[in-house]
């Protein structure tokens, strides 16, 4: 069991391959306008240059002790992916480009991924969750001494492995991207001579379903990411190597630190699981425009040899972001549309680059009659890579004036109650949540 540790602790990881093309965005903004508030604060709310559309991210794990496909190794072909909730909705969409068949080698360490566009056709829609994911196979495969594949015998085709589908929850927002991580091996799925296809369906559920929530769940792999570079050392958060980080990362579901970009850089994701392994590239420029920025984490295979685990998309917030003068505030829901969300207030300078920041969590109250108020609290930025950040540097306050799209917050207003350590922000102002 132990050589499973590290793989299912990376399921838990806001990241997935994303390929190097761009993100599709159609220069749609949310948010953004000014308020006159009491107490002669101004509150201004930012707005963000993200697409209508979502994308989920489905990616494949495989591998539990060899490194390359040899002779003998099983391959199951998978050419349809396909997430459900209930009969009518589920993507991809009929009119959705074909979803370009896998060779999953199934005793090899890789990962193996796709994306499925999400659409948000009508503006009032916040999100749409998926419940169900019926896992197929075309069929099983085995490799040739010549490197060649041959097709085993497999009842059906497609080979329906599951007689139902596995309980999946993962929620696509709009301008976010949502990862599915599946964990498969040759263990799980294979082919017998004397049992024909054998599937494990005990072992798939150990590996893939979050106790939590009793199902495979999903989580927001694409980060946003915050340029400290102009900051004293003393007021960033530091990497395991005792280095400060130039960059911090918010996702809504996890929060990662890194420092230089391209194979030197050093990327290290502190929540919700620490993995001290990876590193951050810039996307190229095609036809002018940059594309995606990409995150790599690593990951150390039974035999010792490293391996890309997994890798992800991030936006540099000065590229996404349409800030506020003075104080920017924004709020980063989680996968789970919960009641609490990440919460940044920062400024920057003419370039973009972050001179103040602290950072925290909201969290939300509906009363009876369905109004949204909160509570909030932040600390500097320095603490994100402490465990128990110095309650001495603690600063909360009140969330009012909520703003809902479809029974979800999509602004607000902040005002500070309690002031601890060097505040350098007003003590009020207005926040606008992270999502198209």
């Amino acid at each position: 069991m132990a050589k499973f540790v590290k793989w299912m602790a990376l399921g838990l990881l806001a990241g997935v391959v994303v390929g190097c093309g761009g993100d599709g965005n159609d220069g749609a903004t949310t948010g953004g306008s000014t308020d006159g508030g009491g107490s002669g604060i101004t509150r201004s709310y930012p707005s963000f240059s993200l697409p209508r559309n979502g994308m989920i991210q489905v990616t494949f794990l495989t591998g539990q002790d060899r490194i390359t496909r040899a002779p003998g190794s099983q391959v199951a072909l998978i050419d349809e992916v396909e997430l459900l909730n209930g009969v009518d909705d589920r993507v991809p969409a009929t009119n959705d480009p074909a979803f370009e068949f896998l060779n999953v080698v199934l005793d090899e360490f890789q990962s193996y991924m796709r994306l499925i566009p999400v659409r948000f056709d009508n503006a009032n829609v916040s999100s749409r969750e998926f419940t169900e994911y019926p896992f197929r196979v075309r069929r099983l495969q085995i490799v040739q001494p010549d490197g060649t594949l041959s097709d085993l015998p497999a009842p059906g085709d497609p080979a329906v492995v599951s007689a139902q589908p596995f309980d999946i929850s993962i929620r696509a927002i709009p301008g976010r991207y949502t990862a599915l991580q599946v964990y498969l091996d040759d263990e799980i799925l294979r082919y017998s001579d004397t049992e024909g296809l054998v599937f494990d369906e005990d072992k798939f559920t150990l590996l893939n379903y979050d106790p939590r929530v009793d199902a495979i769940r999903g989580v927001f792999s694409d980060y946003l990411a915050f340029d400290l570079s102009a900051m004293s050392g003393a007021d960033r958060p530091q990497l395991s190597t005792g280095q400060s980080a130039d960059r911090v990362f918010f996702s809504g579901d996890g929060i990662g630190v890194s420092r230089g970009t391209g194979s030197t850089s050093e990327f290290e994701l502190l929540d919700p699981v620490l993995i001290r392994s990876g590193t951050v590239n810039l996307g190229p420029i095609i036809n002018g425009q940059r594309a995606n920025n990409s995150y790599t984490l690593n990951d150390r295979t039974p035999g010792n040899l490293q391996v890309t685990a997994l890798t992800g998309i991030w936006k540099e917030s000065k590229d996404v972001v349409n800030p506020t003068d003075g104080a920017t505030a924004i709020a980063l829901p989680n996968a789970s549309e919960s009641d609490s969300q990440q919460l940044v207030i920062y400024s920057q300078d003419s370039s973009g680059k972050v001179v103040a920041m602290w950072q925290g969590q909201i969290d939300y109250v509906t009363d009876a009659d369905g109004v949204v108020t909160g509570n909030f609290a932040v600390w500097p930025v320095s603490t994100v890579d402490t465990a128990l950040p110095n309650p001495g540097e603690r600063v909360a306050g009140t969330i009012t004036n909520v703003q809902l799209r479809d029974g979800v917050p999509v602004r607000g207003d902040w005002d500070v109650t309690e002031t601890q350590g060097a505040w350098p922000f007003p003590t009020g102002g207005g926040f606008s949540v992270y999502r198209g």
